[in-house]
């Protein structure tokens, strides 16, 4: 009997996966505020944190250095890790069932955010 586990696809609806079937996505994001506001970035779906996957050989560190700039233009520092989260989920643009592993940075950076 194939061990499973529950997952959600691009709708949030529950599915059920194989774990035999997972692949590992390890991926940070960055918490960017300035005077109570926070940083967010538009995707297909809506708006997200700043962040992605991290590279093999890459720290996490210049992982979410990296992201941000990249989706953003900004240059952040790094204050600290703030949250960790397991989630299981059919990747949308590669149709693979994920376990991921998300890690949340708190950053800063002199932005003028607009409203």
């Amino acid at each position: 009997m194939n061990k499973t586990v529950t997952g959600e696809d691009k709708d949030r609806n529950k599915i059920e996966m194989n774990i035999s079937d997972l692949s590992w996505r390890i991926s940070v994001y960055g918490i960017v505020t300035k005077d109570e506001k926070v940083l967010m970035i538009s995707q297909n779906f809506g708006y997200s944190l700043p962040g992605g996957g991290i590279d093999l050989g890459e720290t996490i560190e210049n992982a979410i250095s990296r992201e941000v700039l990249d989706e953003t233009g900004y240059n952040v520092q790094i204050k600290k890790i703030i949250d960790v989260q397991t989630s299981f989920f059919r990747h949308p643009s590669f149709n693979k069932d994920v376990h991921a592993i998300r890690i949340f940075f708190s950053c800063e950076n002199g932005l003028n955010f607009q409203n």
